[in-house]
């Protein structure tokens, strides 16, 4: 007996109750009536390419000016890119002071003076180039010979032309022709903080100059000195040398001279790691007249003082000045009728601060000069005229 068999088509239509057909695109079979002639139906895009193209375009620029805004870019202002370009010159700050030197080094020159009881060493420089170089008046002041050594190993007998102690200043002759000789600036435009480029002889018979780089740090200074006039309108530099180091050439960043250094002895009121140098318009002009006549014509009024002290400026009414203490006999300053005791506050109508700023005042004229004095007497503020003279040159 042959046993029924069943069948299963997996389709589960052996369950109970009705269940939709398939939709036609998932059967294998289709009948008559779903089949259609009918050209099949495009979406709007698809038969219109142009505009999905455009739809993009715009979506995609909503897109990236939200990303703008959140990001906080406005286009509006645009920025400027600037690209640096490498330095392939080669020149750096340390080139141009090699450079500096080598130009400045041929001009420096060694000075050994020769004193009664010692010999000192120090620095020079040739302005000139008949022979006249510029170095340190205490280096010459009182030698009995002078050795000269210049940057090719020569070596020349010095004649020292004069001395200033006022300025520090001390001029020498060599004999020659043709010397090279250092650029003379001016001090007049200096700024604080400038470049300062500092330069000597070797301190031994042989060697190389030294050099050293630093700023300005200060202008206008007064140098107390011991045994020697105070010096006044320095200029100060952090550039580093030997407080013995005197006669050297203070340069500017171009190589022009815009000082001349000085030696700074122990007793010297100096701030320490600084040094001082004479500007040298001064000395420029201190150096001439020691060429043309042998000494410094400095203009003299004939007083002597000191700065206000609070008594006086409580007594007179005054915030400054130079305290008059004495008044020469057949001074300008006599014969303008000042006395002991006044105060002099103006200069042709610049302030007198202080007594050195008078002697700098003074120092701007000439021997012959007319010039107004400002002072004030008991309260009374005065006015008078004098004729300054030459100093004479016992003081």
């Amino acid at each position: 007996m042959l046993a029924r068999m069943s069948f299963d088509d997996g389709l589960d239509d052996d369950e109970p109750g009705y269940r939709a057909p398939l939709p036609p695109d998932d059967r294998l079979w289709r009948h008559p009536s779903e089949v259609s002639t009918r050209p099949p139906r495009h979406g709007f895009f698809e038969q219109r390419p142009w505009a999905l193209a455009l739809l993009s375009g715009l979506v995609g620029a909503m897109l990236a000016s939200g990303l703008v805004v959140a990001l906080g870019i406005d286009r509006r202002h645009p920025v400027t890119e600037r690209v640096l370009e490498r330095n392939t010159s080669g020149t750096t700050s340390d080139d141009a002071v090699v450079s500096v030197m080598e130009r400045v080094r041929p001009a420096i020159v060694q000075v050994v003076a020769q004193h009664p009881d010692s010999a000192l060493a120090g620095s020079g420089f040739l302005f000139r180039d008949d022979g006249y170089l510029l170095t340190d008046e205490r280096l010459v002041a009182g030698a009995t010979s002078l050795q000269v050594t210049l940057s090719d190993g020569r070596r020349l007998a010095g004649r020292p032309v004069g001395t200033d102690a006022d300025t520090a200043v001390a001029v020498v002759k060599v004999d020659g022709s043709r010397f090279p000789i250092a650029p003379l600036g001016s001090d007049a435009n200096l700024k604080l903080g400038q470049q300062a480029i500092a330069i000597g002889s070797p301190s031994g018979p042989s060697g190389t100059p030294w050099v050293s780089v630093g700023v300005v740090s200060g202008l206008g200074r007064r140098l107390a000195r011991t045994g020697d006039p105070d010096l006044l309108d320095m200029i100060e530099t952090d550039a580093p040398f030997a407080r013995a180091s005197g006669g050297g050439a203070l340069l500017d960043r171009g190589g022009a001279v815009i000082g001349l250094t000085i030696a700074v002895s122990q007793d010297d009121a100096t701030r320490e790691g600084s040094g001082y140098a004479t500007p040298i318009d001064i000395a420029h002009s201190v150096a001439e007249d020691l060429i043309s006549k042998g000494h410094v014509a400095h203009a003299w009024l004939g007083v002597e003082g000191a700065d206000v002290d609070a008594a006086t400026a409580t007594r007179d009414g005054v915030s400054g000045g130079a305290s008059v203490r004495g008044v020469s006999t057949g001074s300008p300053a006599r014969l303008a009728g000042l006395t002991p005791g006044d105060v002099v506050v103006a200069i042709d109508g610049a302030p007198v601060r202080s007594m050195a700023t008078l002697v700098l005042l003074l120092r701007q004229h000439h021997v012959g000069d007319v010039i107004t004095i400002a002072y004030v007497r008991g309260r009374q503020h005065r006015s008078a005229r004098a004729t300054l003279a030459e100093r004479p040159r016992n003081l």
